[in-house]
């Protein structure tokens, strides 16, 4: 690792620990960072000001399905995944000089389509919301089919290259043509969205770059809040239908 990125690693890691950790005040965190990647960052507000705008997005359509979720858990479990491997594969394909094919190109301008009579904030909230998958699917498929031979043009064989290309860049650095090899990224996510980034190449490869954690340091107290820190895939409708309207999606 060179000096500078050294400084730059030691620099950032201590800012989330001072914003996430244990920057704590007398009424709770300091605002701050939500993820880094690299010197990529998400701040705790824009996710907190997407959730909100991509509930309203998304309300009509979860209530035509019967479904409700909270809105700490559309941020935490929906919204800082999506844009975290987004911002992960962004950064990833910098390094090896990759950019998105005409196909997401194609996909990207059908959602804004589909959008296009909500208001402006809730329609970018949507986009770069659910964008997010189809961005790093196809950017890491490209990745994939440059790097392995076994690939052969094969759509599926290139995407799961890709993914083990992105968890030995996570864990080790990157590989490939015009790649520094050997330096690993600087990553760190917030212990308040309850998540964490695989730590090894066997992990992320079984689960995915980003997995779930014990980090938030909130405290439960009554059974409501205890429903809500619930690492659960589906929320406890107890606990739904005991939030206010506002604090719901759906």
């Amino acid at each position: 690792m060179t000096a500078v990125r050294a400084a730059r690693a030691s620099i950032l890691l201590a800012l989330v620990v001072v914003l996430s950790g244990c920057g704590l005040t007398g009424q709770g965190f300091q605002p701050g960072l939500a993820v880094v990647v690299e010197d990529r960052t998400l701040t705790v507000e824009h996710i907190d000001q997407l959730s909100g705008n991509y509930c309203r997005g998304i309300g009509d359509a979860l209530e035509e399905q019967d479904q409700r979720v909270s809105l700490r858990y559309l941020g935490s479990q929906v919204v800082v995944p999506q844009l975290t491997i987004r911002t992960l594969v962004e950064q990833f394909a910098e390094e090896l000089g990759v950019e998105p094919t005409d196909q997401y190109r194609s996909e990207l301008s059908e959602l804004q389509t589909r959008v296009a009579d909500l208001d402006e904030e809730a329609a970018d909230a949507v986009v770069e919301v659910e964008s997010a998958r189809a961005y790093y699917i196809d950017v890491l498929t490209t990745i994939g089919e440059s790097l392995s031979e076994d690939a052969g043009g094969d759509a599926e064989a290139g995407l799961e290259a890709g993914r083990l290309a992105l968890s030995t860049w996570m864990i080790s650095g990157a590989r490939g043509p015009g790649a520094e090899e050997g330096e690993a990224p600087v990553l760190a996510v917030n212990p308040r969205y309850g998540l964490r980034f695989a730590e090894t190449e066997a992990e992320a490869n079984e689960e995915g770059p980003i997995l779930r954690a014990g980090t938030d340091v909130s405290y439960a107290v009554s059974d409501m809040a205890k429903w809500g820190l619930a690492p659960e895939t589906v929320e406890d409708p107890d606990y739904l239908a005991g939030l206010s309207d506002r604090m719901v999606c759906g």
